[in-house]
C-alpha cells in the first residue's frame, strides 16, 4: 500500500482546489449538490479530530471515512463507538461537515461460503453504522476479477452481493 505523506495530501488538495476555481472558466458546472470532500486513506494516523479540523480550515463540506489512526475497522474507532456518534453527529454538523460514505473492507468476490457470509456480515455492520451516523453510502470491493471463464460467475457473485446489500440498506 502507498501512503501519502502530508505535504503530498496537501499539495495535491490545494491543486483541486485550484481545478475547482478553474473549471467554471472552461465550462463545467458542478451539480448543485455536488461537495468537496477528501477520503481518510490520505490521512491514515490523523485522529477524527485533526481530521475534522482539517476540513474546516481548507473549506470540505464533506469526508470519506476509510481510516482513522491507522484502524481500518470502522467500528473500532472511538468517534464511532455507539456511546460517542450522538457527539460525533453533532460535531459534523456544529462545523457543517457531511459524510459521504464509509469505506469498508467488504469484497463480494469470494465464492467460499463462508468467506463470502463473513464480508457480507461486515458490509451490513456498515450500512448499520451508516444509517446511525446519517451516512447515506458505504464503499464495498469488486476484488480479484478471474480472466478465465468463471469471471461472469464472480461477476454474478458481486451482483448478487450488491441487490442483497440493496435491499438490507431498504430495511
Amino acid at each position: 500500500m502507498t501512503y501519502t505523506n502530508r505535504r503530498s495530501f496537501i499539495k495535491q488538495s490545494t491543486l483541486a482546489l485550484a481545478a475547482a476555481g478553474v473549471a467554471p472558466l472552461i465550462g463545467f458546472q458542478p451539480a448543485e449538490n455536488q461537495q468537496l470532500c477528501f477520503s481518510t486513506l490520505g490521512c491514515p494516523e490523523w485522529s477524527f479530530d485533526k481530521i475534522l479540523g482539517f476540513a474546516v480550515e481548507h473549506k470540505y463540506q464533506a469526508i470519506e471515512i476509510r481510516t482513522i489512526q491507522k484502524e481500518i475497522d470502522i467500528a473500532k474507532i472511538a468517534a464511532f463507538a455507539p456511546a460517542n456518534i450522538a457527539a460525533t453527529k453533532q460535531k459534523l454538523a456544529a462545523n457543517r461537515i457531511k459524510l459521504v460514505d464509509l469505506g469498508s473492507s467488504a469484497a463480494l468476490h469470494h465464492t467460499d461460503a463462508a468467506t463470502r457470509k463473513k464480508h457480507l456480515d461486515d458490509a451490513r455492520a456498515y450500512i448499520d453504522l451508516a444509517a446511525k451516523l446519517g451516512c447515506p453510502y458505504i464503499r464495498v470491493f469488486p476484488n480479484n476479477l478471474p480472466k478465465d471463464d468463471s469471471r461472469k460467475k464472480i461477476l454474478d457473485l458481486i451482483v448478487d452481493g450488491l441487490n442483497d446489500l440493496g435491499a438490507y440498506s431498504k430495511g
